[in-house]
């Protein structure tokens, strides 16, 4: 957090303390409950910058269009809480509870997401340049268009997330769950994807240049129309990808230990590009005879 973000006077932290420290509704009697739910609090438009809200209970609450830039919302349960168009950049939300929160709108560049829980979400176009991701449960998360240069995603839960035209260049993705994820026409230039899970991953007419895929089982993993110029493959098993090309595998980079289906020939019948380390491959042979 900024030393130079504003916070909100003394009386009105207090005020936010006890909010977010209210009873959680699903420790009261079902007829308690169903009262507090007709009144939602409504925080929308509200100046929030620097504001303390570590571990708060925020369970629908209307904070739509508020200021939140650098504010704490570590662990805080934001369950179906509206944050339509609220700004939420620098603001450090490690660990909360965003299932169904509704973020239309949100300001979530160089925010800290690291473990929270976006399962589901619609994320769709949302700028999130920079942002911390690491950890972050994003399964089948709505991703489509998304802004996400240099964001960090290390061991982010991806699985069947919507990734389609997802800008992710320079993001780091080093072990990331992306089984089963749509990454078409996704641009992952100069991204980090070392022992990412990647099988059954969609990368059609993905944009891959200079990317680093070491490390990785790409078993039915398609690559039709993908662009991999300069990506480095080494160590990565490529017998089951789909749609992988002979001119394809001329533009990447592998090593002795990188496999290519079996099926797969050059135009004068080569098993590998010329390229490529021979020795490695050579002595990776013997060790599996052996």
């Amino acid at each position: 957090m900024s030393k130079h973000t504003p916070r909100p006077f003394n009386d009105v932290q207090v005020a936010l303390t006890i909010l977010g420290r209210r009873a959680h509704l699903d420790s009261l009697p079902a007829s308690d409950r169903g009262n507090l739910d007709h009144h939602k609090i409504d925080l929308s438009g509200t100046n929030l910058r620097g504001a303390d809200l570590t571990d708060a209970y925020l369970v629908r609450v209307d904070l739509s269009r508020s200021h939140l830039e650098g504010a704490n919302l570590r662990r805080a349960c934001l369950t179906a809480a509206n944050l339509h168009e609220a700004h939420l950049t620098t603001a450090t939300l490690d660990g909360a509870d965003l299932r169904k929160a509704r973020l239309t709108g949100t300001r979530l560049q160089g925010a800290r997401l690291n473990g929270a829980l976006l399962q589901q979400v619609d994320l769709h176009d949302r700028q999130l340049l920079g942002t911390r991701l690491n950890g972050a449960h994003l399964e089948g998360a709505n991703l489509r268009g998304a802004w996400m240069g240099f964001a960090e995603l290390r061991g982010a839960h991806l699985q069947g997330a919507d990734l389609t035209a997802a800008g992710l260049s320079s993001a780091d993705l080093r072990g990331a769950d992306l089984t089963e994820a749509i990454l078409t026409m996704a641009s992952l230039n100069n991204c980090v994807l070392t022992a990412a899970k990647v099988k059954n991953a969609d990368f059609t007419s993905a944009k891959l240049f200079y990317a680093e895929l070491t490390e990785l089982d790409m078993g039915q993993a398609e690559l039709g129309g993908a662009q991999m110029i300069g990506a480095a493959f080494g160590g990565t098993q490529l017998v089951e990808t789909k749609g992988l090309t002979w001119g394809q595998v001329m533009s990447i980079q592998g090593d002795g230990r990188t496999t290519l289906p079996s099926t797969l020939r050059g135009p004068n019948g080569e098993l590998r590009p010329n390229h490529w380390p021979a020795e490695d491959h050579n002595r990776a042979l013997s060790e599996t005879q052996t």
